[in-house]
């Protein structure tokens, strides 16, 4: 089963939760141990269809109204992890248990 670490309090937001075709960038690892990938300007539905067709291992989607595609990519990320990583952009690998 794929894990899901869209962080519901952006879920929450007026903007997202009102508006069903907000855009935001999906972070995702394919495999366990895997590099991260990325899907610009994608709604959370999409990407939640994408994860059924593709089965990734572990994804995140962060909104435009929480942190842009730049910012999103930008951050170094590291330090242990068992659930999720705090930094917008940063998954949490749990085969390795290191966030990426």
């Amino acid at each position: 089963m794929p894990d899901n670490q869209t962080q519901e309090a952006w879920l929450e937001l007026p903007t997202v939760a009102n508006y069903s075709e907000a855009l935001g960038t999906g972070v995702y690892l394919p495999f366990a141990g895997g590099s991260k990938e990325y899907l610009l300007d994608i709604t959370y539905d999409d990407l939640l269809s994408k994860d059924e067709a593709q089965k990734y291992y572990a994804f995140a989607w962060v909104p435009h109204a929480v942190a842009t595609h730049q910012q999103v990519k930008q951050p170094t990320c590291t330090g242990r992890c068992s659930k999720t990583c705090k930094r917008p952009g940063c998954l949490c690998d749990r085969s390795i248990g290191q966030c990426r």
